[in-house]
């Protein structure tokens, strides 16, 4: 009986040998392949769709922009940010040379391709023990994850120079404009990212002592800015770009689903309900994509004028950004107007000639702003990048599929083999 078994197990490895060689050999080779691909140069692997030739035409166009190093790259976007400065928000410039102040390439460590949604704290902005110092938080699109962290950066030279001190906030999923301002009934620094990808509004806090709360690779995570609570009153959806205003004794928020712009208020921060104002979702249907979503911290003039910015992605995704007076705000009643209109800069040569989305201004002066603004000199392809997902997640189901393969031919050799 033994020697049968013996006879026929060796009978099976020769079957197996003579017929299975050539596909198995070709099916371990393109999974070693696929798999090798999942894990090197993450997200698009060894293998990107704008390596095949073929598959690269004028309707998938792969961008050849070459993005500072040592920046990655995954065809989404390159988003730099920059310094704007004028006489009020209506009036603002940007700075002579074209250049950014912070791009990916001031970041090490993760692998970044893109920094955006920038908001700035100057130093009479809220408590912290960096007397001097201005800091600017942003979102920037971590490749190991392919997913966006928030992270920090401080200069102390009023924003001629800046060093990437690390993550402020990472979680499991996406996180981007970083919302932070200073809570003066608490004594603590907020932060309000959007976190659309679990359908909450959520409130971060980092104490005076450790504000900016930045980690680096290596450090204990208890500096970093620790969740306080989500916001339950408010019904769970896909909440996008959350701005936040104090203003008449009440907390303003403002807030995007779909491009339809919610407006909630409450008598307290942390502890009462948010009621939903009676004339939200505020704007109008063929507007949608003019005012409908936050682009920067909306902010109150020294004649109580409030003015707010919104994206403006009528025609593409960062055509500009709106600048929208808020005429009337009470409980009750609600009415607002573009007053003025920010677009990319005409001159190719800036490095945001083609897309701008959020600023952010502040007062430094009589007559003095100073604004962190977002943009790119190069078009969003973003059918591209479409595509180039696709072709990742066609090779895991490839790779999968051939896994599952090579074990059911395992198993068909072991049961339908020859059997002496």
């Amino acid at each position: 009986m033994d020697r049968n078994n013996t006879q026929a197990w060796k009978a099976t490895l020769i079957w197996a040998i003579r017929h299975l060689t050539i596909r198995s050999v070709i099916m371990g080779s393109v999974f070693c392949f696929l798999l090798l691909d999942s894990i090197v140069s993450p997200p698009s692997g060894i293998l990107p769709l704008r390596r095949i030739p073929f598959l690269t035409s004028d309707s998938i166009s792969a961008r050849h922009a070459t993005p500072p190093v040592p920046c990655g790259w995954d065809n989404e976007a390159s988003w730099k940010i920059g310094l704007y400065t004028g006489e009020s928000p209506l009036h603002l410039h940007p700075q002579v040379p074209s250049l950014p102040i912070f791009t990916c390439a001031h970041i090490l460590d993760p692998p970044i391709s893109f920094v955006a949604d920038p908001f700035l704290i100057l130093p009479h902005e809220g408590s912290h023990t960096h007397n001097h110092s201005w800091f600017l938080f942003y979102e920037m699109k971590n490749l190991e994850t392919n997913k966006g962290d928030l992270g920090v950066a401080r200069s102390d030279d009023s924003g001629k120079s800046w060093i990437h001190l690390g993550t402020a906030l990472s979680e499991p999923f996406h996180l981007s404009y970083p919302f932070v301002f200073f809570h003066n009934a608490t004594q603590q620094w907020l932060l309000v990212p959007e976190t659309n990808s679990v359908s909450e509004i959520r409130f971060y806090t980092c104490s005076i002592q450790n504000f900016p709360c930045s980690q680096n690779p290596g450090q204990s995570p208890l500096k970093q800015w620790q969740l306080h609570h989500s916001v339950k009153s408010l019904p769970r959806s896909k909440w996008v770009d959350t701005s936040i205003l104090f203003h008449n004794n009440l907390w303003w928020i403002w807030s995007s689903e779909h491009f339809h712009l919610h407006l909630f208020y409450s008598q307290d921060l942390f502890l009462s309900s948010w009621h939903e104002h009676p004339k939200s979702p505020i704007n109008l249907e063929h507007k949608n994509k003019e005012i409908g979503r936050s682009g920067g911290r909306p902010i109150v003039l020294h004649n109580s004028t409030i003015l707010r910015f919104a994206q403006n992605d009528k025609t593409f995704y960062g055509e500009g950004v709106n600048v929208v007076k808020i005429d009337v705000l009470t409980t009750t009643e609600y009415q607002e107007s573009i007053v003025h209109r920010y677009y990319p800069v005409e001159d190719t040569t800036f490095w945001n000639s083609k897309k701008l989305h959020h600023i952010d201004a502040h007062k430094i002066g009589e007559k003095e702003w100073i604004a962190v603004v977002d943009g790119d000199d190069v078009v969003e392809d973003f059918y591209f990048y479409q595509f180039e997902g696709w072709w990742r997640t066609a090779k895991i189901v490839v790779m999968w599929g051939l896994f599952v393969g090579m074990v059911a031919s395992g198993l068909w050799s072991y049961f339908e083999g020859p059997t002496q």
